[in-house]
């Protein structure tokens, strides 16, 4: 993705998260519901979910502690 690209998304800020965020709770009821159909039970398959939206907002505040330590330097 080019720096532009980058910075656009930046500048979009909480459209661009909303957005973002719609798309990975689809994903997540989608890999539940694909665990359960593969015999995974339902509490198992949220759990698993869960775990994943955890790792997905760990990630997003490391990205947002490095964006403004940038900012701070610029």
């Amino acid at each position: 993705m080019a720096l532009w690209d980058r910075s656009w998304n930046v500048a979009r800020g909480s459209r661009h998260s909303s957005d973002l965020d719609d798309e990975l709770q689809f994903h997540l009821a989608m890999r539940a519901r694909d665990n359960v159909n593969d015999g995974m039970s339902p509490e198992d398959a949220e759990r698993d979910a869960g775990i994943l939206r955890w790792l997905d907002s760990l990630a997003r505040r490391r990205c947002g502690r490095v964006l403004a330590a940038l900012r701070g330097r610029l």
